[in-house]
């Protein structure tokens, strides 16, 4: 069995690989796939070469947590990193086949002669580089089984080299380098997408040099192990109720309005670009004293910063804090994590009641938009929370998306008592637009398409815990389960995310003793 350890379960998403930590060496791609929901997978080597997921690509559970959902041809995530310029290369995946026949790629740089792959061909595992007219092919017979989880190393140096499960397998010859390719690797199909996994890939990781074999099986055994295990303390903030009202231009041909918490709105008229007014409500406590105060370096060493402006600390050109009364700075960026707190979008006073963008703000039509509120104090340190943060989504008319709960944050699906199935989730609070109310569970009887309509169980929610389901008997076959969040006014999240699990056709006979005798 693979687990046991911290290291053998996925991080959270706000790890990273630990800088100086000997398998974070030389390490130039590094998809986790950890997210869980969404159309991207992060690019957490630093490089910032994110999968953007093709198709119906999406999400599912695996023994090691969440993995991508490659379900055939076009259905993969492509990617701007391009191997072909390092003449050593090591390429690690997890992955589980739910088919082993045809041609199914891990990932791909390789259109027509150029380029390297890794692929399964029916069970037989290759890996291939072209180098001076040879693909240098190193194969393994026999290696893949389906629903297996699978752990897999190709090295290009001199030669061509594969392990699988931490054992070595196959070598053969290869010139240094890597014939030239189109600058994008693919992952779950080849470079155009066909030829597309089928089953989970749980994640990738590339290096710009030569694991050693204690290395490698180091990742076998420990297949997160260069990754920090702390999460960033301002995400473990909860949301605090508030009004936000945002000024600035969204694009669209209609007035709109919502919520977020408590109470959101935007007023507009309906023109092609309205603007819209009104502010975020924040708190009277002062922010407690922390070690940063960003206003410093922004003035003192960079002159006259746009930071600097509008903290009014360029007046004394970065040697005393102007600001003695206080401050609220706001915020945004596209996603909760990529919010660049170096950035201030708006000044208030410390104890104003509202916080408006400036005009030149838009806010386009089918896009989200993440808005947060943090507090200077009047020594001029910053609070590092998220407590004063909202969420808004606009459809493509640029009207407010309906607020709706999170989707679910991790789940896992297991066969129990023979012919029934359990499920078990746990929902996370951070970022939700509205609170859930209860939990719906879906499945397809079997049959491949999942009916959304009539739901076969409903599990009140009861705040942050891990929630269970148990199915009543199941016949022989493969079945797809959903969970859903929906909030009291019955608004429920539309997360693709599926659970896939294969129901035994029996119980196995039981073991008759034939003979025994005193030894």
């Amino acid at each position: 069995m693979i687990l046991g350890t911290k290291h053998k379960m996925k991080p959270p998403m706000v790890a990273r690989p630990i800088v100086g930590h000997p398998l974070a060496k030389g390490l130039v791609g590094c998809w986790p796939a950890n997210e869980g929901s969404g159309s991207r997978a992060f690019d957490v080597s630093g490089y910032g070469n994110n999968a953007t997921f093709q198709g119906s690509a999406g999400w599912r559970s695996s023994q090691l947590g969440w993995a991508m959902d490659s379900q055939g041809s076009y259905n993969n995530a492509n990617t701007a990193f391009d191997g072909t310029q390092y003449d050593e290369l090591t390429i690690s995946a997890w992955v589980v086949p739910d088919l082993t026949i045809s041609t199914r790629y891990i990932v791909d740089n390789s259109p027509g002669s150029a380029g390297f792959g890794l692929r399964l061909v029916g069970t037989e595992l290759e890996f291939f580089c072209f180098s001076e007219g040879d693909a240098g092919l190193v194969e393994k017979l026999n290696f893949f089984s389906a629903g297996q989880l699978h752990h897999i190393v190709a090295i290009h140096n001199s030669k061509n080299i594969i392990y699988g499960d931490g054992v070595y397998l196959d070598e053969t010859n290869s010139a240094v380098g890597i014939d030239s390719s189109v600058e994008r690797m693919q992952i779950g199909g080849d470079y155009i997408g066909a030829y597309g996994w089928d089953g989970a890939i749980v994640i990738v990781q590339v290096w710009n040099r030569s694991l050693s074999p204690g290395e490698i099986s180091w990742l076998y055994h420990e297949p997160f192990a260069m990754f920090g295990s702390r999460m960033r303390l301002e995400l473990l903030s909860t949301l605090t109720p508030g009004v936000i009202n945002i000024a600035g231009i969204s694009s669209g041909q209609s007035s709109a309005s919502g919520s977020v918490r408590v109470t959101r709105r935007l007023i507009g008229s309906a023109s092609a670009e309205s603007e819209a007014t009104a502010g975020l409500s924040v708190g009277d406590e002062p922010p407690p004293i922390l070690s940063e105060m960003m206003w410093l370096k922004d003035a003192l060493f960079a002159g006259m910063t746009a930071n600097a402006f509008k903290l009014a600390t360029a007046l004394s050109l970065g040697w005393f804090w102007m600001r003695a009364a206080g401050c609220s700075a706001l915020y945004r960026g596209d996603e909760m994590r990529c919010i660049d707190f170096e950035d201030i979008l708006s000044v208030g006073n410390l104890k104003a009641a509202s916080i408006s963008p400036p005009g030149y703000v838009e806010h386009g039509g089918n896009s989200t938009y993440f808005y947060v509120v943090r507090r200077f104090n009047q020594c001029g340190v910053a609070e590092r929370t998220l407590a004063a943060a909202v969420k808004l989504s606009f459809d493509t008319d640029g009207d407010l998306v309906e607020p709706r709960p999170n989707d679910i944050f991790t789940s896992i699906a297991e066969v129990t008592e023979g012919d029934k199935v359990r499920l078990t989730w746990f929902y996370s609070v951070l970022e939700q637009e509205s609170a859930p109310a209860r939990f719906n569970i879906y499945h397809d009887n079997g049959t491949g398409q999942i009916d959304y309509g009539n739901a076969v169980a409903t599990i009140a929610y009861e705040g942050r815990m891990f929630y269970s389901y148990k199915s009543g008997a199941l016949g022989a076959g493969g079945y797809l389960f959903a969970i859903r969040a929906e909030d009291a006014d019955g608004a429920e999240n539309d997360s693709p995310a599926l659970l896939r699990i294969q129901a035994p056709s029996g119980s196995p006979d039981a073991i008759g003793i034939l003979d025994a005798e005193a030894v």
